[in-house]
């Protein structure tokens, strides 16, 4: 069963259905809310009525058969005593379902037309209707005033937006829907990389998922739903890494498992990779190491089905946790297989596959330099770790503002941690510029640290300048 959601939707009827002269009747107009409202979900006669007598549970005297919703949604019959059951498992008010039927008894028939929509120059003349702009009998300062422009408070334009309906899902998946999917998850991923995973972008993302969720219960061939699952699974990352930027750390989880589900089903060993590169990533960076360490090793332990990228960027995922370990010698390892695997890419033999288009000379090299910068601290590479960041900081678009605000980041990290505040503060300055604009929790949190290791450097003027400005823009994060 699909979940019910709210939400207005006004069904005009359908073909064949002759309303009187003088529009639908309530009890009509009624029954077609209700057919609108379960089309809109999905949902067949068969589980409506299921819905409806589990949502009663002996309330209602008998039960609710497919003949009687259909006497109901033909308005033959008005449901009286089950308009609060109906109601519940649409997710709506009774006066919401009966505010809608008044409304749509109340409108015009289909295929007549008000006045005001004949008012152009010359039809507008022939039917006696005024010219544009002229006077009209009514007040329009008055209506404005009264329920126009002033009526809409922030509340009621949340009560407006809320009120939105939803459009009906297919009843079966075409190659367009897949389509559909991936421009989504594309879309999503380009605001995701300039703003980060808050705000707008992870309302948007939530929506975007459920309808691809949806799409997994409809009809498809055989042939297409491999697609569609990587699809799913594929706008899944996109949205579970954006969950992680912003925190949401339960959010992330269980859609990046999704992701996971979905691409095992579709039996892409690729994608399955990328998914568990994220949750190694996500676990490592909340601290649980171990299980970090083992996602990663979970999407290399089919290696040889993977793309010299794909292993490249799982490899950089075993390196974050393993330099959070402090394990300096292992941590090496791992960017050197990373680097083998990246040196053995070829776009020419093997293109990059959509889920990994974001991996890049300049990604690379960012990946494997914040594993570098991590055990810097602990008396590695300091000058690699910032050579190859700052190879991410020049090869990074404005496509990707904040892994490139990431990146500028850890070099400032670095170069406080290594002795070099002056420069540190010039670098973290221009890092926060960037940071400023975006939703991330992840790039705050790394400005605290930056924070954290200045104060040694207090009195610097240019260092206490930097502080300063970490504390405004972490407050605003």
């Amino acid at each position: 069963m699909r979940p019910p959601r709210s939400g207005l939707v006004i069904a005009m009827p359908s073909e064949g259905s002759v309303p009187p002269a003088n529009g639908p009747t309530p009890r009509q107009a009624l029954g077609a809310r209700i057919r609108a409202e379960r089309a809109a979900r999905g949902w067949t006669t068969t589980e409506f009525v299921t819905l409806l007598n589990s949502a009663a549970n002996g309330t209602v005297p008998g039960t609710v058969d497919r003949s009687a919703l259909y006497r109901w949604e033909t308005g033959r019959v008005r449901p009286t005593r089950w308009l609060p059951s109906i109601a519940k498992v649409l997710g709506i008010s009774v006066e919401e379902l009966l505010g809608a039927g008044e409304l749509l008894a109340n409108s015009p028939r289909p295929g007549t037309v008000s006045a005001p929509a004949f008012a152009t120059a010359g039809i507008g003349r022939m039917m006696g209707v005024p010219p544009f702009g002229s006077e009209l009998p009514v007040d329009r300062r008055t209506f404005i005033g009264a329920g126009g422009v002033a009526a809409l408070t922030p509340g009621t334009m949340l009560a407006l937006v809320e009120s939105l309906g939803r459009s009906p899902l297919p009843e079966e998946v075409r190659s367009e829907d897949v389509d559909h999917v991936h421009a989504a998850a594309a879309a999503l991923k380009g605001l995701d990389g300039r703003y980060g995973g808050g705000g707008i972008v992870r309302d948007a993302a939530i929506a975007q998922l459920g309808w691809a969720v949806r799409l997994l219960d409809r009809r498809c061939t055989s042939s297409l739903r491999p697609q569609l699952l990587t699809a799913v699974g594929l706008l899944a990352v996109v949205i579970g890494a954006a969950a992680f930027d912003s925190y949401a750390h339960d959010d992330a989880r269980k859609v990046l498992s999704l992701a996971t589900t979905c691409a095992e089903e579709a039996g892409n060993w690729g994608l399955r990779a990328h998914a568990l590169s994220w949750r190694s990533r996500q676990e490592t960076w909340c601290g649980n190491l171990q299980l970090g360490l083992t996602y990663a090793e979970l999407g290399l332990a089919r290696a040889d089905r993977l793309l010299p990228v794909e292993r490249a960027w799982l490899y950089n995922a075993c390196a974050r946790g393993l330099a959070k370990m402090g394990r300096l010698q292992d941590t090496l390892a791992a960017v050197g297989a990373s680097d083998d695997a990246w040196a053995h890419h070829d776009p020419g033999r093997e293109p990059i596959p959509v889920w990994m288009n974001f991996y890049d000379h300049a990604q690379h090299h960012g990946d494997t330099g914040h594993a570098l910068c991590d055990i810097a601290l602990y008396g590695g590479p300091a000058k690699e770790a910032v050579t190859r960041l700052q190879t991410a900081v020049d090869g990074h678009t404005s496509n990707v503002v904040r892994s490139r605000a990431l990146s500028r980041g850890r070099i400032a990290t670095v170069l406080m941690a290594t002795g070099d505040p002056e420069e540190a503060s010039v670098v973290g300055t221009t890092a926060l510029a960037e940071i400023g604009r975006l939703r991330s929790r992840r790039a705050a949190d790394d400005m605290r640290v930056l924070h954290q290791l200045a104060d040694p450097h207090q009195g610097n003027a240019a260092v206490d300048h930097l502080r300063e400005r970490i504390v405004v823009a972490v407050t605003q994060a």
